[in-house]
């Protein structure tokens, strides 16, 4: 499942391009699940606490910690390179600071929905080419992991535990699945 966050304070942006998305797979028969976050506070506590999104729409004008600080969290703190962003704002004039997060589009509001899509189109190419994963749910989160990172899988009662190069993951689950 191809998951998208969007962060945004602006509540009327974040149903606009949840909107353009839900739409736009419905014709395509793709699935994906949206969340919507008000902060990048909110934005951060979720991906701390092990939430995972494959495309991030990203307001950089938020209040407290604004959305240039929030990608610094993710590619530095939280060491993810993997989440692609896309840079949504009124204001053109911070392309230079934006570089160091590496964003996959940068979208100026009010959106094009044609846009909106194309980064949508982008981010899932992308994922589909480089990212082969593995699915799976730990304290009824979603999680994944890259297939090259796995070793092998373990049944134990009723836990899996996966085999990695860094650890070993355990979850509840079939090793039929």
């Amino acid at each position: 499942m191809f998951r998208v966050a969007i962060c945004d304070d602006e509540q009327a942006v974040c149903w606009e391009i949840e909107k353009i998305l839900l739409d736009y797979c419905k014709t395509t028969h793709f699935k994906i699940e949206v969340d919507i976050y008000p902060s990048g506070e909110r934005l951060c506590h979720s991906l701390e606490e092990g939430e995972m999104y494959h495309l991030l729409f990203l307001d950089i004008m938020l209040t407290n910690l604004n959305g240039i600080d929030v990608c610094d969290k993710i590619r530095t703190e939280y060491n993810n390179e993997d989440l692609q962003i896309v840079y949504i704002s009124s204001h053109q004039g911070f392309a230079m600071q934006l570089f160091e997060g590496r964003p996959l589009n940068f979208l100026v509001k009010p959106l094009a929905s044609e846009k909106v899509i194309s980064s949508f189109e982008k981010a899932r190419y992308l994922w589909e080419k480089n990212v082969a994963v593995f699915e799976f749910k730990l304290n009824h989160t979603n999680q994944w992991v890259k297939v090259k990172d796995i070793q092998y899988f373990e049944s134990d009662d009723k836990k899996i535990i996966m085999h990695m190069v860094k650890e070993d993951i355990a979850f509840y689950g079939k090793l039929s699945d």
